[in-house]
C-alpha cells in the first residue's frame, strides 16, 4: 500500500473547536513505466503533460532486429500450416503418426512465433492505464537497459487522500459521506471527496483512526486539472452532517485561518 505523509495542525481555537487535519493528495493510479528490452530509444510519442489513453505507446526502442526475427518466425508458422492442411486433407493415404507429428511441429512453430511477437512488443513503452504524463526519463538517440526507467503516469480524474482523523471524530463520519477541504493553493475554494475507507482499529499511540477518501478532480477551462497530486489539503472542520451525507461546514464558508503545523507519521 502506498506510504502516505500525513500532516495534524492543531489549531489555537476554544477547547470545544474542532482539530484541523491536513493531508496530501496523489492519483488514483501512479505507475512508473520501465524498459522491458536493450536498445536505442528511436521515438518518443509523448512528452511530459500529456493526456494518454490506456495502451497508448509513450516511446519505442529500435525494433529491427524484432521485426525482421518475427517475420521469420511468422513465415515458419504458416508454412508449417499449411502443411499440415495439406497432409489432412489426404488422411486416407497418411498415417496418424504422421499427422500428430505435423500437428506438434506446428504448435513448436506457433510459440516461436509467438516469442518473437513478445520480444517486439517489449520494444514498446506502453501504458496500462489512461491518465497524464508525469516524467519522462528517456530521450531520442540514448541507449536504456532492461528495467530502466521511461515514464511516469498518473490518473488524475480521481485523487487519493488519506488522513490520521482524530478519533474523537470518529463517530461523525461513515463509508460514503462526503467531507469538505481547501488546498494550500485554493483556500478560498471547497472539494469535497468521498470516504472509501475507515480502519477498523484507533491507533492508540496517536488517538487517531486511518481513513480513505476519494475525490474527483474539476477541470479548468483549459482542459487541465485543478488539483494536483501532492498538493497539502485541510479538511473542513467536522461537525453536523449537511447536504446528502456530507459533513463540514456550508459550501462557501471562510477558509480556516493558518494555524501552526505538527509533522505526523507515516501510513502504510
Amino acid at each position: 500500500m502506498m506510504t502516505i505523509l500525513f500532516l495534524m495542525r492543531f489549531a489555537l481555537l476554544p477547547a470545544h473547536a474542532a482539530e484541523e487535519v491536513t493531508g496530501i493528495l496523489f492519483g488514483k493510479q501512479d505507475i512508473t513505466l520501465k524498459s522491458k528490452t536493450q536498445g536505442e530509444v528511436t521515438e518518443i510519442r509523448r512528452q511530459e503533460g500529456d493526456v494518454v489513453i490506456e495502451n497508448d505507446v509513450l516511446a519505442v526502442i529500435d525494433d529491427q532486429q524484432e521485426k525482421i526475427e518475427r517475420e521469420l518466425a511468422k513465415s515458419d508458422y504458416e508454412l508449417a500450416r499449411s502443411d499440415l492442411e495439406r497432409t489432412k486433407k489426404l488422411h486416407k493415404y497418411v498415417s496418424k503418426d504422421e499427422i500428430d507429428q505435423k500437428s506438434a511441429a506446428l504448435a513448436a512453430k506457433k510459440s516461436q512465433f509467438d516469442l518473437k511477437e513478445y520480444a517486439l512488443n517489449n520494444t514498446r513503452v506502453t501504458s496500462p492505464i489512461a491518465g497524464v504524463v508525469a516524467r519522462k526519463y528517456l530521450e531520442r538517440g540514448e541507449t536504456v537497459a532492461v528495467g530502466d526507467k521511461a515514464y511516469d503516469v498518473v490518473q488524475l480524474e480521481e485523487l487519493v487522500l488519506k488522513i490520521s482523523l482524530p478519533a474523537a471524530l470518529v463517530s461523525k463520519v461513515s463509508v460514503g459521506s462526503e467531507l469538505g477541504f481547501r488546498s494550500d493553493i485554493h483556500r478560498d475554494r471547497m472539494f469535497m471527496a468521498r470516504i472509501t475507507q475507515i480502519s477498523p482499529v484507533i491507533d492508540a499511540a496517536s488517538n487517531t483512526i486511518r481513513v480513505q477518501l476519494i475525490a474527483n478532480n474539476p477541470h479548468r477551462p483549459d482542459g487541465s486539472y485543478e488539483l494536483k497530486p501532492g498538493m497539502v489539503v485541510t479538511l473542513a472542520p467536522i461537525a453536523e452532517p449537511f447536504g446528502a451525507g456530507g459533513y463540514g461546514p456550508q459550501p462557501g464558508a471562510a477558509a480556516p485561518a493558518p494555524t501552526p503545523t505538527v509533522t505526523g507519521k507515516s501510513l502504510p
